[in-house]
């Protein structure tokens, strides 16, 4: 029996989460599931995230249940200061907290980096738009990596390439900042030539599972992880995890975490680049197929206590679900029901005996996950076409070419001197 049973949960989240929320649901006594959505001229589309999906209690207003839940989940950004509140106050929570900085404030990650002696990649710190265009132009700042913190919806980091090729693109992503144009801080940081890999997993109190999953992401496509012991680990990925141990525990996170690893071809050295402190898009929605005690991972987890994980195989496959049409209009997806274990949908409803992807502002065509785990990629790769072709919706489009993408980038951590498939001992 999970140790959530009889349990009432208050999941705070932005809809991209629901994966989790319908995980634990399955084995607790009542859900309550909660988006801020509050603005001046509030819609729908963000009051009606969870509604209608057996199992969860949407609400309006999270306040009342304070007092009447046994345990707080927050699996995603933005909840840190809130975490730390009701921890203050004596209540369980599961959710970054003040860890969250290492993901929101990229100049703080930087010089935590630094500090603790771990390979970092060369970063410049740019105070206003006329210094960063200014920096652009110059041929000597070609192949950057700019970045900006906390305002993920602003843009997304890209890669400056040149001049020629960058001026329209940055031109339309800073009008966006307004009358703060010359407030903003972005980063720019060196090109570091080499391959990415992730690791994916979850801390508390500075303590590490002994077991972790080792990603790689196509981006946009999908993932391929791999479960192994702990001190099986490329040396580079451990040397960033044992790193960051006392910064997790100082903060007192009890956090899923991934950390995106690139491992130089100069120096071999692994570059911690992208921290990310929360349930992460992808490889989050395997969790609830991987973890058999998930519910247990995240109680435990909650009082300060570390649960081994149980998992269900070695390897994970993550086909992303793309919907241009979700962009912008609501979009109604069927598939059958003895797939709904492994098709997670992000941001939706159920009306009318249905599920429904509700759009958001943001705007995003990535709507979900088709999720595998078990023993066998080659037979993983089969299943994830065999779902694939069950999912019906407008304008739907299934990236079914993860594990084909991912094989290039392995064969390229293999040269590396990262072996992706070696056989490990358990």
């Amino acid at each position: 029996m999970s140790l959530l049973a009889n349990k009432r949960v208050l999941f705070t989240d932005h809809g991209l989460n629901l994966w989790l929320a319908e995980r634990l649901a399955e084995g607790c006594a009542e859900l309550i599931y909660f988006v801020p959505w509050i603005e001046p001229f509030p819609n729908l589309n963000r009051a009606r995230i969870g509604a209608g999906i057996p199992g969860i209690r949407r609400v309006d207003e999270y306040e009342p249940w304070l007092d009447k839940v046994d345990l707080i989940v927050c699996p995603d950004n933005y909840f840190g200061e809130f975490a730390v509140d009701q921890r203050k106050q004596g209540r369980l929570v599961w959710g970054a907290g003040s860890a969250e900085k290492l993901e929101l404030d990229r100049w703080y990650a930087r010089q935590l980096q630094d500090k603790l002696g771990l390979p970092t990649p060369a970063t410049e710190e740019i105070i206003g738009t006329d210094a960063l265009l200014k920096f652009l132009e110059d041929p000597a700042n070609e192949n950057k990596h700019i970045k900006i913190s906390k305002y993920r919806g602003l843009f997304e980091t890209f890669k400056h390439e040149s001049w020629f090729t960058t001026r329209l693109v940055i031109q339309e992503k800073i009008a966006k900042l307004g009358p703060f144009q010359e407030e903003q801080i972005f980063l720019a940081e060196e090109d570091i030539p080499g391959q990415e890999i992730g690791v994916d997993t979850y801390n508390v109190g500075g303590q590490w599972p002994e077991r972790v999953m080792l990603g790689i992401e196509e981006k946009d496509c999908g993932f391929v992880g791999r479960v192994l012991p702990y001190h099986e680990m490329p040396e580079q990925t451990v040397a960033v995890t044992d790193g960051l141990s006392d910064f997790f525990r100082e903060n007192d996170a009890s956090t899923f975490v991934s950390l995106e690893v690139r491992i130089a071809e100069d120096d071999r050295a692994g570059y911690l680049v992208d921290p990310t402190v929360r349930a992460p898009i992808p490889p989050g929605p395997a969790y609830g197929l991987l973890y058999k005690n998930l519910p247990d991972i995240i109680a435990q987890g909650a009082e300060g206590i570390m649960e081994q994980p149980d998992v269900a195989g070695e390897f994970v496959v993550i086909a992303r679900i793309h919907c241009q049409h979700a962009a912008k209009g609501w979009t109604a997806v069927e598939y059958p029901d003895e797939y709904a274990k492994n098709i997670h949908l992000s941001s939706y409803c159920v009306m009318d005996g249905g599920k429904h992807v509700i759009p958001q502002a943001h705007e995003s065509i990535e709507i979900g996950d088709v999720v595998v785990v078990g023993d066998d990629v080659e037979a993983l790769n089969e299943q994830i076409q065999e779902i694939a072709k069950s999912i019906k919706g407008h304008d739907i489009d299934v990236q079914v070419r993860a594990v084909e993408e991912a094989e290039k980038t392995i064969e390229n951590a293999e040269k590396l001197g990262i072996d992706f498939w070696k056989k490990v001992v358990a």
